[in-house]
């Protein structure tokens, strides 16, 4: 079976499909924590843009990583 690299796209596709999830709930529970949807919104908003940006640069240094792969 031939080593198979993932595309710049489907990083992208699955790390927006998993985040959307991901903030979600963060949303949810810093609102039931604050009582508040704008604060919540907020952080939901923050850590969507840290952890897009540190998840995509993850992804795609796994990515160049053969270990484990069985060709």
């Amino acid at each position: 079976m031939p080593v198979v690299k993932e595309t710049r796209a489907r990083s992208l596709l699955k790390i927006l499909g998993w985040h959307s999830i991901a903030t979600s709930t963060t949303i949810t529970i810093s609102y039931l924590y604050l009582n508040d949807i704008a604060v919540a919104t907020e952080i939901g908003a923050i850590d969507l843009g840290v952890k897009l940006v540190m998840h995509y640069a993850y992804e795609r240094a796994f990515s160049g990583i053969e270990w484990g792969l069985i060709t």
